[in-house]
């Protein structure tokens, strides 16, 4: 015969396996379940350096470059822009909305000392790509001092 704190535990368990279930399932929404969001959108970003190189990637598909700046200020990169909702359905009825619309920025930090006159761009399938080229860091680095200790 089962006893009562075991039915009790088989019943916690299940009950944390269904909250579980529904952070699992509000955490792949874009949108809050209950409250409307005015947060902005933010493009998936990758940043790497190489040897030569700092280097950012952004997905910005189906932005127009009229609609997109990119500014370089005090160690970091500023990247702001619209993705504009497609305009060519006039009469809509969605069974699902995952594509994100609106204003976003992304401020990304610049860890390494770059020649923020010296960077190319490339837009290409939906990617924009950044690479400013890496210069050496001019601040001191900092020696050993020596010290001569008299007896």
């Amino acid at each position: 015969m089962p006893r009562k704190a075991d039915k009790y535990n088989e019943n916690m368990d299940d009950r944390r396996d269904d909250i579980e279930s529904i952070f699992k399932l509000y955490s792949r929404l874009n949108q809050p379940l209950f409250m409307p969001s005015d947060n902005r959108w933010m493009p998936a970003v990758d940043v790497f350096e190489t040897d030569d190189e700092f280097v950012i990637v952004i997905d910005i598909a189906h932005i127009d470059p009229k609609d997109t700046e990119v500014f370089i200020r005090k160690g970091y990169i500023i990247i702001r822009g619209v993705r504009r909702e497609l305009t060519k359905y006039k009469k809509r009825h969605y069974h699902k909305m995952e594509i994100d619309f609106g204003p976003f920025e992304r401020k990304i930090s610049i860890p390494v000392a770059v020649d923020e006159h010296n960077t190319m761009t490339n837009y290409t399938d939906g990617f924009l790509e950044i690479r400013l080229k890496k210069i050496p860091d001019r601040r001191e680095k900092g020696r050993v001092i020596t010290v001569k200790w008299e007896d």
